[in-house]
C-alpha cells in the first residue's frame, strides 16, 4: 500500500512540474521538452500506480509504452539544454531514436509482443507474461538510457558558468534516477529478483528533486516565480477545501444536522470565494518571507521606483533611489553607480573597492565592451557564453577576468538616446542565488528609467553649474569694470589736476607778455623761461598718461639694442643733478670700476624706467641722500637706488606699483606727481625681462629700490 503512494506520489509531482514549466513554453523549446519529460514520466507512474490498483492489462501495457518514451524525450530535453555546436554533431542521434521510441511506444500494445497477462481468478493474482520482443525492448531502453546518460556527462562537461552548475545537479538527478531504473529493471531480474521492479517510477523523485533545487538556486529555466505561485494557489486551495470538509463534518457530527448538499454547498463555496483572496495574500507573504526571499513584485517594485525617481532632479538623490532600489530588491551588498562624462567617474559604491572597481570601469577594453553591448553583462552568461559575443575576444576576457576578481556578477549599463550616460556594477546576491531572467527584466526597466532621470539630473546640474559660472563671470565683470570706471575716474582726476597747474602756468606767463607793455626785457625772458617749463611739464604729463594708457592690458613694443646700463645711468643722474642740487638732496652714483658687458634692452625704455625711480628718489629725500650703484650677479645686472627720504609704510608698500596709487602724506611733498612713474617703471622692466622690488623699514627711515635686468 505504501509504495503504490509512493508511484502516486511520483506521478503527481512529475505531473505539476510538467504543468508548472508548460506554462513557460511560449518560446522556450528547453522548457517545452522538459515539461513533456515530466508529463511522460507522471504518465509511466501513474499508469503503474493504476495497474497496481486495478491490474488490467491495458494499464500494464500503457506503462509500459510511456517508459519506453522518458529517456527517448530526456535525450531531447538536454539536447535542447546544450549548446548549437552540440545540437548538430548529435542530429545523427535524433533520426536514431525517434523510429527506435515510436516503434517501442507501439508494439507495447502489441499483445504477446512486448507484455501481456490475464488475472488468475483461482489464486487472485495477475499474472504478467513477457512476450516476444520483450528482451529487445529492454536492450533499447537500456541503450536508451545510456545515451541519455552519456550525453548529460558530456554536456556539464563542457560547459561553463552557471550552465555547468545547473547541469551538475540535473545530471545527478539524472544519473540517479537512471541508475536505480537500470538496476531494479533490467540486472536483478536476470537474478530473478523482480520484487523491486516497482521502484523504478518512484525513482523519478530524486530526478524532480535535483530539478527542483537547480531552478530555485540556481534559476535553471527560470520558473521560480511559476513555482512560487503555484504553491502558493495549491496551499490556499488545500486549506479553503479542508475548511469546507470540516464545515460538513461539523454539521453533520456535532450539530447532528442534517442540511441539504443544494443548500450547504453553495454557502460553503461563498464562504471559499470569500476568504481564497485573503489566504492567497497571507501565503504569498509567508512565502516571500521565510522561502522565496528574493522574488519581489514586478510591477510595485517599478511603480514606486518610478514615483521616486521622478520626484526629484538632483543627481545625488537619483543615485540613492536608483541604488536603493535594486539592493533591496536584489537583496545585494556589493553595488556602485558611475556616471561618465569624459570618464566614468564613481558617484556612489558600497561593499566594492573604489579604487579597482574605478579602474575596472576606466580601462578602455572594458570601457568599449559595456559601451558597444549596451545590455546587461552578466557574469554567469560571459563565462559560459564567450562565442556568443560579437565585441572583441580580448575585450570580453578581460571584462571576465576583471567581473570575477572583484565578485562583480552584473554590469547593468544604463542607456538614454543610444547614449551610454551611466553603468551599475553589481555583486552577487546575500542569498547565494542566481540572478534570474525575471531579474534581468526588471533591472532592464529600472535602468531605462534611471537612465532618463540620471541623464535629467545631470543636465541640470549642468545648467546648474553653467549658471553658477556665467555668474561668476558676470560679478567678475562687474567688478572689473568697477575697477576700470574707478581707474577711469583716477585718471580723470589727475588729468585734470595735473593738466591744469602747467597749462593755468602757460597761460598766465604768456598773458603777462603779451598784455603788459611796460615789461622789462629781464622779466620778459622769465615769463617766458616760465612758460617753457610749463609746456616742458605739461608735455611729461601727457608722456605718462599716455604711456599707462598704452601699457593697460597690450604688449609693449621694445627696439632691443645692444646697452652698456652703467652709461645710460650716468647720463641720467648728469640729467638729474640740477633737480637734486635745488632740493638740496645729494646724488651719488657708485659706477663700478670693471665695465658691465652690454645686455639687449630698449635704450629709450630703460632711461625711462631708472628716471622714474632716481627722480622719486630725490623727490621724496628734500635734504637727503641718494645713492646709485650697479654690479654685475652671474648673468643678471643688479641696480639698487637707495634714499633717505620719508621712507614707506606697509600698505603704501602694497600699493606701490599699482596706477596713480601715491603715499600717505605725498602729496603735501611732491603735489606735481601722477602716480605713474612706478607703474610705468615696473611694466617697462618686465617687458624687457627685468624685476624692480621695493623695501623700507617705515616711514621716515628711506626706501630701497632693486632693479634687475638679464644679460642677453
Amino acid at each position: 500500500m505504501l509504495l503504490k503512494n509512493v508511484i502516486l506520489f511520483a506521478g503527481v509531482i512529475n505531473l505539476l512540474l510538467g504543468l508548472i514549466v508548460w506554462k513557460k513554453v511560449t518560446k522556450s523549446k528547453t522548457n517545452f521538452a522538459f515539461s513533456l519529460l515530466g508529463l511522460s514520466t507522471s504518465a509511466w507512474a501513474i499508469f503503474n500506480y493504476l495497474f497496481e490498483t486495478f491490474h488490467t492489462k491495458l494499464l500494464l501495457q500503457s506503462a509500459y509504452s510511456f517508459g519506453a518514451l522518458v529517456p527517448t524525450i530526456g535525450l531531447f530535453w538536454l539536447l535542447n539544454v546544450g549548446k548549437e555546436n552540440y545540437k548538430k554533431k548529435l542530429t545523427w542521434l535524433r533520426v536514431i531514436i525517434i523510429p527506435i521510441s515510436l516503434f517501442l511506444f507501439v508494439i507495447s500494445y502489441v499483445d504477446g509482443w512486448i507484455v501481456s497477462g490475464e488475472y488468475n481468478n483461482l489464486s487472485n493474482v495477475f499474472e504478467i507474461k513477457i512476450g516476444s520482443l520483450y528482451y529487445v525492448y529492454a536492450l533499447c531502453v537500456f541503450i536508451l538510457i545510456l545515451f541519455l546518460l552519456a550525453i548529460s556527462y558530456l554536456l556539464q562537461k563542457n560547459s561553463e558558468g552557471l550552465q555547468r552548475i545547473q547541469l551538475k545537479y540535473i545530471s545527478i538527478g539524472i544519473w540517479s534516477f537512471s541508475l536505480i531504473v537500470i538496476l531494479v529493471s533490467f540486472i536483478l531480474p536476470l537474478f530473478g529478483i523482480i520484487r523491486f521492479a516497482k521502484l523504478d517510477s518512484p525513482s523519478s523523485l530524486l530526478f524532480v528533486t535535483f530539478s527542483a533545487y537547480a531552478i530555485i538556486r540556481h534559476r535553471f529555466m527560470d520558473i521560480r516565480l511559476i513555482i512560487r505561485r503555484t504553491t502558493v494557489y495549491v496551499a490556499a486551495t488545500i486549506v479553503v477545501l479542508m475548511l469546507g470538509l470540516l464545515i460538513y463534518w461539523f454539521q453533520a457530527n456535532i450539530l447532528n444536522s442534517n442540511i441539504p448538499a443544494g443548500i450547504l454547498g453553495p454557502i460553503v463555496l461563498l464562504i471559499g470565494i470569500i476568504i481564497f483572496g485573503p489566504l492567497k495574500n497571507y501565503f504569498n507573504q509567508f512565502a516571500n518571507k521565510y522561502f522565496f526571499t528574493s522574488i519581489y513584485d514586478y510591477q510595485k517594485t517599478l511603480d514606486k521606483f518610478s514615483s521616486d525617481v521622478t520626484s526629484t532632479i538632483n543627481l545625488a538623490e537619483v543615485v540613492g533611489v536608483t541604488i536603493k532600489t535594486i539592493q533591496q530588491t536584489m537583496q545585494i551588498d556589493n553595488i556602485g553607480l558611475f556616471v561618465k562624462n569624459k570618464h566614468y567617474q564613481p558617484i556612489e559604491i558600497f561593499g566594492f573597492d573604489e579604487k579597482e572597481l574605478s579602474k575596472m570601469v576606466s580601462n578602455p577594453r572594458c570601457r568599449n565592451f559595456i559601451t558597444e553591448l549596451r545590455k546587461p553583462i552578466v557574469y554567469d552568461e560571459l563565462a559560459g557564453n564567450i562565442r556568443d559575443f560579437k565585441q572583441p575576444q580580448e575585450e570580453i576576457e578581460y571584462t571576465r577576468e576583471q567581473m570575477r576578481g572583484m565578485n562583480v556578477a552584473i554590469v547593468l549599463p544604463l542607456v538614454t538616446k543610444e547614449n551610454l550616460i551611466s553603468c551599475v556594477i553589481m555583486g552577487k546576491k546575500i542569498s547565494g542565488d542566481a540572478y534570474t531572467h525575471e531579474d534581468i527584466r526588471l533591472l532592464e526597466s529600472l535602468s531605462n528609467q534611471a537612465a532618463i532621470s540620471i541623464e535629467n539630473a545631470r543636465l541640470y546640474n549642468e545648467v546648474e553649474g553653467f549658471n553658477q559660472t556665467l555668474k561668476r563671470k558676470v560679478d567678475d565683470a562687474t567688478k572689473r569694470l568697477r575697477e576700470l570706471l574707478k581707474i577711469k575716474s583716477d585718471f580723470l582726476t589727475v588729468a585734470s589736476h595735473q593738466l591744469r597747474t602747467p597749462t593755468s602756468i602757460v597761460r598766465g606767463m604768456l598773458s603777462l607778455v603779451i598784455e603788459e607793455k611796460d615789461l622789462s626785457s629781464e622779466e620778459r625772458e622769465k615769463f617766458i623761461s616760465q612758460a617753457y617749463e610749463g609746456i616742458n611739464r605739461l608735455e611729461r604729463i601727457i608722456h605718462e598718461l599716455l604711456n599707462a594708457t598704452e601699457l593697460e592690458g597690450k604688449k609693449m613694443k621694445l627696439d632691443f639694442k645692444k646697452t652698456r646700463v652703467e652709461d645710460t645711468i650716468e647720463e641720467i643722474v648728469s640729467n638729474l643733478s640740477p633737480l637734486a642740487e635745488q632740493l638740496k638732496v645729494k646724488l651719488a652714483f657708485n659706477k663700478p670700476i670693471r665695465s658691465i658687458s652690454k645686455t639687449l634692452a630698449d635704450p629709450i625704455k630703460l632711461k625711462e624706467a631708472i628716471t622714474n625711480i632716481i627722480d622719486n628718489a630725490i623727490h621724496y629725500s628734500a635734504e637727503g641722500e641718494v645713492e646709485i650703484s650697479v654690479r654685475r650677479k652671474q648673468d643678471q645686472i643688479i641696480i639698487e637706488v637707495k634714499d633717505t627720504g620719508i621712507g614707506m609704510s606697509k600698505n603704501d608698500q602694497r600699493m606701490l606699483f599699482t596706477k596713480f596709487s601715491r603715499g600717505e602724506g605725498i602729496l603735501q611733498i611732491h603735489p606735481n606727481g601722477t602716480g605713474l612713474g612706478l607703474f610705468i617703471a615696473k611694466k617697462m622692466l618686465e617687458a624687457m625681462g627685468g624685476t624692480i622690488t621695493a623695501e623700507s623699514k617705515g616711514k621716515g627711515k628711506g626706501s630701497k629700490f632693486t632693479l634687475t635686468i638679464p644679460i642677453k
